[in-house]
């Protein structure tokens, strides 16, 4: 596999956020961040990276990435539209200031970066399972009155899974020794065989085997211990929370209740239609961390005949891997010049 461009490692690296840049005074400048981010609130709509208000002007947001986008393509006629797309758990101040601290690097590196930011955090997320969705949908009314019912099947879930949760923490994800050779070892190496036979070229920094006892020592986390059985019990209603607004990111909230295709549209939908017909002949590179997968098969699959993707990187991907059988692979299939990442962590780490 070549090796990953810097513009690549920066966008890896960097998954934590500092000091935001201030914005501009001038009010018929755009800020600099928003030339380099499009950030998606819980409803499907534009938010502004500094006030976090909601953006009544989509078109002229848009048109004032493209105009800087065009302009320092005048300068760097191999300037390439790179986007990111973070994963769950992300605040809006963390994706942000992620944005205002490494943007000028990627485009010292000869790339146009485009952060695609959105509603991911923990708290608001459960929030919106304990307080506004029911069955996948918006209930405004009922859910308020609902909500200690849904918080005490949350609580007794959390209980009954103490076992369970606990045999994961302590057995069940390191119960290998490395001196066993078990049937998912053979077929990864299975796997891996037919792989780098199909031409992919495989780094692994260590063996795939099992445990050694010093790699026991960290189960024994009594933290751990004491809130397996909450994540599992409480997570569920947060992660289905997002996996929702994955969704929303290309259709606006309002897409689900009867309204006019076109004012579904997001601003992440918008751009990727503008830039298909603005710049046809242009490539873009993808990149998605964790649940952003999810966002980027969905985008990849939207725009497979009208974008070309020259390289897709997926980092600890959350997506299916039927979504990368029925999206990513046909895709490299008819397009054999992209360039597929998938960076995953060891099943044993």
């Amino acid at each position: 596999m070549k090796k990953i461009q810097v513009s690549f490692l920066l966008l890896i690296i960097v998954l934590s956020g500092c000091a935001l840049n201030n914005p501009d005074s001038n009010d018929n400048k755009p800020c600099e961040l928003c030339l380099y981010q499009l950030y998606i609130g819980a409803d499907g709509n534009l938010r502004d990276p500094i006030t976090t208000e909601k953006v009544m002007d989509e078109s002229k947001y848009l048109d004032d990435i493209f105009s800087n986008f065009e302009a320092k393509k005048a300068q760097n006629p191999d300037l390439k539209v790179t986007v990111y797309i973070h994963g769950g758990l992300n605040t809006f101040e963390g994706a942000t200031s992620r944005v205002g601290r490494i943007y000028k690097k990627i485009l010292a590196d000869g790339k146009y970066p485009l952060f695609v930011s959105w509603h991911s955090g923990a708290f608001t997320n459960y929030s919106d399972h304990l307080f506004l969705l029911r069955r996948g949908e918006k209930a405004e009314f009922l859910g308020p009155i609902s909500f200690p019912f849904v918080l005490l099947e949350d609580a007794l879930r959390s209980i009954a899974r103490i076992p369970a949760s606990t045999y994961n923490v302590l057995v069940g994800q390191n119960s290998v020794l490395k001196s066993i050779r078990t049937q998912e070892e053979e077929a990864a190496d299975r796997a891996l065989k037919e792989l780098i036979e199909l031409g992919f070229i495989i780094h692994r920094s260590q063996t795939g085997t099992g445990h050694t006892v010093g790699d026991w020592a960290t189960v024994w986390n009594p933290v751990k211990l004491v809130t397996a059985p909450f994540i599992d019990g409480l997570g569920t209603g947060a992660w289905n929370s997002m996996l929702r607004r994955t969704d929303l990111v290309l259709r606006k909230d309002s897409g689900f209740e009867g309204v006019n295709e076109q004012q579904t549209e997001t601003a992440v939908t918008k751009f990727f239609d503008q830039f298909s017909s603005r710049h046809s002949d242009e490539s873009v590179i993808m990149i998605a961390h964790s649940m952003g997968t999810i966002i980027a098969n969905n985008i990849v699959a939207r725009y497979q005949h009208t974008i070309e993707f020259s390289d897709i990187v997926f980092m600890a991907a959350a997506c299916r891997i039927k979504d990368l059988e029925f999206v990513v692979a046909p895709y490299l299939e008819n397009n054999t010049n992209t360039r597929f990442y998938s960076l995953s962590l060891s099943p044993y780490r």
